[in-house]
């Protein structure tokens, strides 16, 4: 357990999501009853580390509640069931969403971007996307090579060479690593990345199904970390399971969310 665990932790060029089907995964083949102290550590442990990743804190808030294997398993089943159900839904907003050919512009290496943006391709309405770097990491390399491997339209860019395309850019799409309800987190550089769009008048597209919808986040992001907090906008829609909604949507569903939580605590 230890050794995939400490590499899910060390692993700085995948998103979120994909980090977090990794542990759900393997939580799922542990069958016996000994191991549940275990798995309760190791996810604090991801929790702990992941602190700006909203699945893994509510994976950790949930399992530390459950008393056996058979109820945790059920719960990892029924978790990682509704992470591929959203990514569809997601993907069929996101093709309902376009209408014509488009050119985008994307951050990092969000899964759910990439399945989404492959499903715009598979539909005919995207013409290109330009993905930043994405330094120190440089996750956009893979996630530039993974869309070329899908036969789409992708051009890996320098993080500053996004001020010359406010002509070509007409969306900007990026993944989120937590939601709150007045702010995302997401990989650092995002934020000015999207001060840059509502200068130049750029919709923006927060990808992120509301699993990882965190109502109260007191952690403080160091000024290292890899991450930074970006307030929601105007220009800003969340594409999510619910559909592709607004910012006072995104503040009502959010909200909602947070009231039946506090509501099942009672």
């Amino acid at each position: 357990m230890k050794n995939l665990i400490d590499q899910i932790i060390s692993d700085n060029k995948h998103g979120s999501t994909v980090l977090f089907k990794q542990a759900v995964q393997y939580f799922l083949t542990i069958d016996e009853e000994r191991f549940l102290l275990d798995i309760k550590r190791e996810s604090k442990k991801l929790a702990d580390h992941f602190y700006a990743m909203g699945l893994f804190q509510k994976l950790n808030a949930e399992l530390q509640k459950i008393q056996s294997t058979k109820k945790l398993k059920s719960y990892l089943w029924q978790i990682q069931t509704h992470l591929y159900k959203n990514q569809d839904m997601i993907n069929a907003m996101a093709v309902k969403a376009i209408y014509t050919n488009c050119t985008l512009l994307t951050i990092s290496h969000s899964s759910l971007v990439r399945e989404a943006v492959t499903a715009i391709n598979k539909s005919g309405t995207l013409q290109k996307i330009f993905c930043l770097r994405s330094a120190p990491a440089n996750e956009g390399e893979i996630l530039v090579k993974e869309l070329i491997d899908r036969g789409i339209n992708a051009f890996l860019i320098e993080d500053e060479e996004h001020h010359g395309l406010i002509d070509e850019t007409e969306l900007l799409i990026m993944g989120c690593d937590l939601l709150s309800t007045t702010f995302f987190i997401n990989k650092k550089g995002s934020k000015n990345l999207v001060e840059w769009t509502e200068k130049n008048n750029i919709p923006v597209w927060i990808v992120g199904d509301l699993l990882r919808f965190i109502p109260v986040f007191q952690a403080r992001i160091s000024k290292d970390s890899l991450f930074e907090q970006i307030p929601y906008s105007d220009n800003m829609k969340i594409l999510c399971e619910k559909g592709l909604i607004t910012q006072q949507e995104i503040l009502d569903e959010l909200m909602a969310i947070k009231a039946r939580d506090e509501k099942g605590k009672n």
